[in-house]
């Protein structure tokens, strides 16, 4: 059915954008009846065709859709027909319109409609497409590319959505599907409309009117170029015709084509070119847009003339030409398709129109930062020689501060003339290109000039230290000889010798005039300079080195004072503090004159590289009074000849005042790269600097500075202000490299939570001062002045403000390449996407399409991480991209795959998801404690408070209810918000910084879970208090459970007792396993938790945690995993398929987490019901999700309530949905098919079974052999060694006490014997599966003598150390003692004196007959006498042996065990005795475990009851094995069961007060007596018998006995006597129908007598 509220409006969406999302909810129920194609496929295609059909409309299109409608524009008001110059009077804003199709529907009329944005639909009668609106046919091949299909593919699903509506619309039924970003379809009473989205209504406003179609489609066909072609084809022909000659046009049609096309006729002739391609008027039909033949002619473009007329015939005939012509080319004659587009033309269309004033900047800065580019690229192992591309040149200028957008660089580079797509060039060429793009080639030549002249060698090398050491010497000789006064020719005359000046003269010549300041070594490095090797100089080379050039001309003079200039710039200097420097060089501060000596001395001082020639003749210069002494007057008018220069004057109040070039932008409010200054910009900038200024000085000023273009550049500007360059990005970034180095990563958070604090509206933005504030409060080594320069010049909005998240990423991404590494690699990916037009899914399908995978499955990490290396980062190495990659498989199964990389990109903003460069995503698996989600609260109830008014007084101002905004934000419509949509939501309609909302979201996640249903969102949104808002109402837990968990394993720690004995301690009614009756009793009594606390609900839930394998009973491997918490799945042996799953699933993570985990606990139980219940997991899947390939909350709620999969969890909402989100790894609200296998596949009913049976053996056993020995123990045949289908099924129901169904035995042994391959198991086949796991059972099951008997000895928990091992068994033997400690230690004390001697103790050991020698026994003494007194008080005795409450208790449960076992003895076996002679085959009088367990499951089976399982029967073997032995003898039975006397109330055998003397050796000789005299007692008895039976009354038994007995016992009363006639006690009913009462059968009597004491006795 369709949804109603859809209809009316309720949640139809209002733009383009939102109404991709509502598509597929139209389309859920389209699938349900149609399955041609699948669900996911024909999305796309419906996305494509909507994103087609919005396109056509923007551009002024109709479009013919066969089968469904028309998309076109209303028409007109007024019927322009008829009119002059329709499409020119055509200026009607229209609006988009549908026009159904009479092939929509087949036999129903269905008329056309218009429907507003209040679901209201009327009929529309439309005229006709008048005014001459374009309209194309449906192009499919446009639509294949937008979704990514073929183009079949794509007619076939749209015709299947067409036939879905219709079928519907031909039924009279109300139908209605969203069009993505076109509208909402809809057809009701028999009415079909669109109600297009405002989007597309705004975005098509007036664009019919705008456009002029008319002039548009002609301006495409005729133009000036195709008109040159078509007269060039012509003369061709013929060349005697022209376009005036053979063709001729009309005046009216000359003028119309001059002034609506700018087409001049009479200029055509004269150009004659050829053009080698057709192109059209509209750039954005070039390429791929053409014109008919028929549709040109048929056009109404066919101005009139003035009478009226058509063009006429002649006119005709060119357009035909021009349409022929247009034929001929290789054009296509429909338009390309949009992928066509995409790859030919998109790469043009993405590089933008880059003014060649800012690309002069950029080039300038690029020129300028060469060295810092260099040092970069170095230090990442680059070459300056080295190719790069685009992409490469964009993120090393990044790394070093200049920020480019890829458009910007990519037109630089093409401005430069390099190849702008791929490799383009490398940083060397690049920084050339830059210096003559600025500069141009005037310097480049003069450089390569130079080069020309010089030697090869120096063109090769440049000048080292020396030679420029050299250099400075040979300027100090030359003034030397200079300041001599003589002329070259004496000087030369002076020194030689000869015909030359040798060394020896020149050395003389010098040391004359320096006076010893030249070293002879020195004046030897200047004459092997100068002599070029040569020993000597002639006089021409003499003048011609050493003669200083004259000083005369304006060029020289011009030359000096602007070095003079440039000096004082660079030095930031004045006038007056240029001559005062010199004064101080000179020391005449004092006199505030220079001579002309003085004046030498300082230039030498200041090295400002003058010659003495030049020194002179500045100081002429200078000396404008010719006084032979310069003033500060003189300096000041000569070197600002004009004092009144206004130039000069800003020169001087900038070095005054220390301005920098940023402090003079900043007073100016420039920026380096602005445009180049108009005069009126550049007059508001100057007095903005200096309100002084007058106009005529602000003209002079301009005149001085300005361009050939009349402006001035403001890097000109700042370099004349300041003497040099400007330093804003360097200082910028020297300042930001501090700023890290304090903040980063200690103070990080501090300075974002002062930052925090600061921002008043929450938007992410702070005032420059508070910026300020906050980094003087973190950094140290910074000084206020710095940071409050460098704060002043950082990127500001249009209010001044300052975005602080931007400015952490910036300041990290200039000091640390690696500052996020993860996020780095994440942002290039997302570039790389949309550079290349592609999709994250088209992506992935083609990696995997490469490696061979399904892209359903994903792309492997290697070949992920391979990817990386190639396309992303080349920079890094290879186990840094599979890190990585790791990072990216979110889910952690091995494979990349879409929804992975799309939640990457999807949070690509958040600091939560990067926090520690992606760390969270390294461990992020199944119940981690990093989350990559938002977890820190962090805001305070007030800061909560006023965000949430924020965001509900956004709300309001929009008109959005809070159900619709949640709606609208839940982009994906499964019930939830995740991070990323509630980011993007509330970026829609408000602005606030992304800590701010990702505190608010994780207040709002109450679970913390990384998802919030509408619920959460209501209640923090709706607070009304400060206090409620930050309330967490969310109190289900199982925290009570885990710490009930805690106290039993600090109990058992606490007590230093094993875990067999804990579990005994809790089974209270000694079955073998806990059921919940006992867990509840242990807790209040073991435990000692209130009753009050232990609710129902809470025993249920802490009972399935500890019920691991979910089988309603507690086992003994239950408690054992208390203290080891090993997971059995992960145990060793032979792997299942579970066991593999389990070691897959989430990445292995599931073995990490602990086995009480209720999380895993309750998938466990999920998986276990859901593999009885379905043939696999995609049927439960299908089930779950409805069929609609996801299952969200709801329909998982739903599956858990309808399959009762988590009975006995008890679970509420909150614990629902965070089980629910633990499944869910992306965090995307809902589950698929992949999550849902992922969650479940290890855990199988089958494959279960076996690890149960396994984990049973393991914790039973203490190795492999023994629990081979135990299986081998049921076969009725004990000399074959294999066992057999029924000795499974046996041992198996044995040790596990029945918990195995036969089902469950016969899937266990067709696994082990693989299906049948093998009849029976024997010792090989056995080790291959349980061979290889951790026993960690006390029981140690060996063969017997002649391979008939097996024998069973519990190990020690304790250290395996000897003494260790005989104090446990002495503690063993108190502990089963039925005396009292104090008894016992009385035995032990024969003198009574208190204390225990030596001689004492080695009696009473040797008398328990545990064969110790006197060594050994001394040994155990010395452990007990702690104090070395020789001998045992009782505080000593009772430190090693006391025993405890549990012990007690232990004994007690024991007891009632053993009681309830000597009374199935007393009653189908005729005595304990007589139980033990009769199973004990060897007649050793000892019993092994196997006989025992015979005996016991024979007496059970005897009684009608189930068997005890293998760990009852173990313990009670155990119980009674006093010495630990492995074997029971009968002094440790009839200690045993002697004084078995109490029970409890089930048991029928009273407490006897003689059953002690039974164990006497009275009693003994008495049997023996009645032994040997059978046959007189046998005669007796007879006579005395009734009708030839065996029974006999009391006294006539009596009377036989008491006459035997007489003379060798005295003293056998009543009492006695009953005791010895018991064994022959008769009960029931007489034949008469009375009671037998004190009868006995004396046959039994005797034959008991004869079987107990007749055997040899021990």
């Amino acid at each position: 059915m369709i949804d109603q509220k859809s209809l009316n409006g309720v949640n139809r969406p209002r733009s383009a954008a939102q109404s991709g999302h509502f598509s597929q909810t139209s389309l859920g129920k389209f699938f349900q009846a149609n399955s041609v194609l699948d669900e996911k496929t024909v999305m796309a295609i419906w996305k494509g065709f909507g994103s087609y059909i919005a396109k056509e409309l923007r551009n002024g299109r109709g479009v013919a859709v066969p089968r469904f409608g028309n998309f076109t524009f209303t028409s007109p008001i007024v019927d322009l027909a008829g009119t002059t110059n329709p499409g020119e009077r055509d200026k009607q804003v229209r609006e988009p319109v549908f026009v159904v199709g009479k092939d929509f529907v087949s036999a129903v009329y269905i008329k056309s409609g218009i429907s507003n944005q209040r679901g209201t639909t009327r009929p529309f009668d439309n005229k006709g497409a008048s005014g001459i609106i374009p309209k194309v046919k449906i192009n499919y091949t446009e639509v294949a590319a937008l979704c990514f299909q073929n183009k079949d593919i794509c007619r076939a699903g749209c015709e299947q959505v067409f036939r879905f509506l219709s079928d519907k619309a031909r039924k009279g039924e109300t139908a209605t599907m969203e069009i993505p970003f076109v509208g909402q379809f809809i057809v009701k009473n028999n009415i079909a409309a669109i109600s297009f989205n405002q989007d597309l209504l705004d975005e098509t406003k007036g664009v019919t009117a705008k456009n002029h179609f008319v002039n548009r489609l002609f301006a495409s066909s005729v133009n000036k170029h195709n008109l040159q072609l078509i007269d060039t084809n012509t003369q061709r022909q013929n060349p005697t015709v022209g376009l005036g000659g053979a063709i001729k046009l009309t005046g009216d049609a000359e003028s119309w084509l001059k002034s609506n096309l700018n087409i001049n006729v009479h200029d055509l002739n004269s150009q004659q070119q050829p053009l080698k391609r057709l192109m059209s008027a509209n750039p954005a039909q070039r390429n791929h847009q053409s014109t008919r033949h028929d549709d040109l002619r048929r056009k109404s473009w066919a101005v009139k003339g003035e009478d009226g007329g058509l063009l006429t015939e002649q006119n005709k005939q060119i357009f035909d030409l021009l349409s022929e012509q247009r034929q001929k080319t290789p054009l296509p004659r429909r338009p390309m398709s949009a992928y066509s587009r995409g790859t030919q033309g998109s790469r043009m269309s993405h590089i933008p129109e880059v003014g060649k004033a800012r690309l002069t900047l950029i080039a300038t800065d690029i020129y300028k930062s060469r060295q810092i580019i260099t040092e970069h690229h170095k230090q990442e192992g680059g070459n300056l020689r080295e190719v790069l591309s685009s992409s490469e040149i964009q993120a090393l200028l990044k790394r070093v501060g200049l920020h480019l957008e890829i458009g910007v660089v990519k037109a630089m580079l093409k401005e430069l003339g390099f190849n702008w797509n791929g490799k383009s060039c490398s940083m060397m060429i690049l920084f050339n290109k830059c210096q003559e793009f600025v500069w141009g080639n005037e310097q480049r030549e003069l450089h390569t000039t130079t080069l020309q002249n010089e030697t090869p060698s120096k063109k090769k090398e440049q000048p080292t230290l020396k030679q420029l050491q050299v250099e400075d010497l040979l300027h100090k000789v030359k003034d030397l000889f200079y300041a001599s006064k003589k002329s070259m020719y004496d000087l030369f005359q002076e020194g030689k010798t000869g015909t030359g000046l040798d060394f020896i003269g020149f050395a003389k010549l010098v040391s004359k005039y320096s006076g010893d300041s030249v070293s002879d070594e020195q004046i030897q490095q200047v004459f092997n300079h100068v002599a070029k090797g040569m020993e000597s100089l002639s006089y021409q080379d003499f003048e011609k080195l050493f003669q200083w050039p004259k000083t005369t001309g304006v060029e020289w003079e011009t030359r000096c004072f602007r070095a003079i200039r440039e000096w004082m710039f660079k030095s930031n200097l004045s006038s007056e503090t240029a001559f005062e420097l010199l004064l101080l060089k000179a020391n005449r501060v004092l006199q505030k004159k220079l001579t002309r000596l003085d004046f030498h001395s300082a230039v030498a001082e200041l090295d400002l590289k003058f010659s003495a020639p030049e020194v002179d003749g500045l100081f002429k210069v200078l000396d404008i009074n010719q006084d032979g002494e310069l003033d500060f007057d003189e300096w000041t008018g000569r070197v600002y000849p004009d004092s009144q220069n206004p130039l000069q004057m800003l020169r001087e109040t900038i070095q005054q005042n220390k301005l920098t070039s940023d402090d003079i932008l900043f007073r100016m409010h420039l920026r380096i790269w602005d445009a180049p200054l108009e005069y009126t910009k550049f007059v508001d900038c100057m007095r903005k600097l200096d309100p002084s200024l007058s106009e005529s000085q602000l003209r002079v000023l301009m005149k001085t500075l300005k361009n050939k273009e009349a402006k001035v550049d403001v890097q000109t500007l700042l370099q004349n202000l300041c003497g040099k360059e400007c330093e804003t990005l360097d200082y910028r970034n020297k300042v930001s490299r501090k700023i890290y180095t304090q903040v980063f990563p200690h103070k990080e958070k501090r300075l974002l939570k002062l930052l925090e604090e600061a921002d008043a509206l929450n938007d992410g933005k702070v005032e420059p001062q508070a910026l300020k504030i906050a980094l003087l409060k973190v950094t140290s080594d910074i000084d206020e002045e710095t940071i409050t320069r460098f704060v002043r010049f950082l990127d500001k909005d249009t209010q001044g403000k300052v975005d602080y998240i931007a400015f952490m990423e910036r300041i990290g991404e200039i000091s640390n390449r690696d500052h996020n590494p993860f996020k780095s690699i994440i942002q290039r990916i997302a570039f790389f996407i949309e550079s290349n037009q592609q999709t994250v899914q088209s992506v992935i399908r083609r990696l995997a399409g490469k490696c061979g995978w399904p892209s359903e499955k994903g792309v492997p990490i290697l070949y992920f991480a391979e990817f990386l290396r190639q396309k992303i980062d080349k920079k890094r190495s290879e186990q840094e991209h599979q890190r990585y990659a790791q990072f990216i498989d979110i889910d952690k199964d091995g494979f990349v795959s879409e929804i992975d990389l799309k939640t990457c990109l999807d949070n690509i903003q958040s600091d939560a998801f990067f926090r520690d460069s992606g760390e969270a995503l390294a461990v992020s698996a199944f119940s981690s404690q990093k989350k990559f989600f938002p977890m820190s609260e962090g805001l305070t109830g007030e800061r909560a408070m006023e965000i949430a008014k924020q965001i509900k007084s956004a709300l309001v101002q929009q008109r959005i209810a809070f159900k619709e905004a949640f709606n609208r934000f839940d982009s994906n419509k499964d019930g939830f918000l995740n991070f990323a949509e509630f980011s993007s939501g509330i970026d829609a309609i408000m602005s606030l910084s992304m800590p701010v909302k990702e505190k608010f979201f994780s207040l709002m996640d109450r679970n913390k879970i990384g998802l919030v249903d509408y619920a959460n969102f209501l209640s923090v949104i709706q607070a009304s208090s400060a206090d409620k808002i930050v309330k967490n109402d969310v109190s289900d837990s199982f925290d009570w459970e885990n710490s009930v968990i805690e106290k039993i394993k600090l109990w058992i720690v606490k007590e230093k007792i094993t875990i067999e004995e804990a579990f005994k301690c809790f089974d209270r009614d000694f079955d073998g396993f806990i059921k919940k009756d006992d867990l509840r009793w242990g807790i209040i009594n073991i435990l000692k938790v209130k009753e009050e606390e232990i609710l129902p609900t809470k025993l249920d839930r802490l009972f399935r945690l500890i019920d691991f394998y979910k089988t309603g009973q507690i086992q003994p491997s239950d408690f054992q995993r208390l203290l080891n918490d090993q997971n059995p799945y992960a145990a060793g042996g032979r792997k299942t398929a579970s066991s593999e799953n389990f070691k897959r699933s989430f990445g292995g993570s599931l073995g990490q987490a602990s086995t009480f985990d209720w999380k895993l606990s309750a998938l466990q139980q999920m998986g276990l019901v859901m593999s009885r219940r379905y043939g696999n997991l995609k049927e439960s899947f299908e089930e779950a999700s409805e069929l609609l390939l996801k299952v969200t909350f709801e329909q998982f709620k739903r599956f858990i309530e309808k399959n009762r999969t988590l009975e006995g969890f008890n679970m509420t909402l909150p614990l629902m949905q965070k089980l629910f989100a633990e499944i869910d790894p992306h965090k995307k609200g809902y589950l698929t098919e992949h999550d849902w296998i992922n969650a479940f596949q290890a855990f199988k009913h089958d494959d279960q079974n076996l690890i149960e049976l396994k984990n049973a053996v393991q914790v039973s056993f203490s190795d492999c052999e023994s629990a081979f020995q135990f299986f081998l123990s049921f076969k009725s045949d004990s000399r074959k060694k294999t066992i057999s289908r029924s000795d499974f099924e046996r041992a198996v129901t044995s040790l596990s006490s029945g918990r195995f169904t036969k089902p469950d035995i016969d899937s266990l042994w067709r696994y082990l014997t693989e299906n049948g391959k093998f009849l029976t198991l024997d010792k090989y086949i056995f080790r291959s599966h349980f061979d290889g796991i951790a026993y960690s059972g006390l029981s140690t099951v060996k063969e017997g003598m002649g391979g008939a008997k097996t024998t069973i000895v519990s190990t020690s928990s304790s250290s395996s150390q000897w003494e260790e091992d005989i104090m446990e068994k002495l503690r063993q033997i108190i502990k089963s003692s039925s005396l009292t400690f104090e008894d016992i230690f009385k035995k032990f004390d024969e003198d009574g004196n208190g204390a225990i001697s030596q001689i004492e103790f080695r009696n009473a050991l040797r008398r328990l007959n545990l064969g110790l020698s006197s060594r050994e026994i001394d040994k155990v003494l010395t452990r007990v006498d702690t104090n070395a007194d020789g001998k045992i008080d009782y505080r000593e005795f009772s430190a090693k042996f006391k025993t405890t409450e549990l012990d007690e208790r232990l004994k007690d449960r024991a007891r009632d065990k053993m009681a309830r076992l000597k009374e199935l003895m007393i009653l189908h076996m005729t005595s304990p005795i007589d139980a033990f002679r009769f199973f004990d085959e060897s007649k050793l009088g000892k019993l092994t475990y196997q006989e025992f367990s015979n005996m016991v499951i024979k007496a059970y089976e005897l009684a009608g009851d189930r068997p005890p399982a293998y760990p009852v029967i173990k313990d009670l073997f155990d119980t009674i094995d006093i010495r630990k032995d492995g074997i029971i003898d009968l002094s440790e039975w009839q200690q045993t069961f002697g004084f078995v006397a109490e029970g409890n109330n089930k048991l029928t055998i009273k407490p006897n007060p003689l059953s002690l003397w039974e164990n006497t050796r009275e009693f003994q000789r008495i049997g023996t007596l009645i032994a040997k005299n059978r046959k007189l007692l046998a005669g007796q008895f007879e006579q005395a018998c009734v009708d030839g039976k065996s029974i006999i009354t009391y006294e006539e038994a009596k009377g036989a006995i008491l006459k035997l007995l007489q003379p060798h016992f005295n003293s056998v009363d009543d009492e006695k006597m009953r005791v010895i006639l018991k064994v022959g006690e008769v009960q029931g009913a007489s034949s008469e129908g009375g009671s037998l009462g004190n009868r006995f059968d004396y046959k039994r009597l005797l034959n008991v007598y004869k079987n107990r004491h007749a055997a040899p006795q021990l």
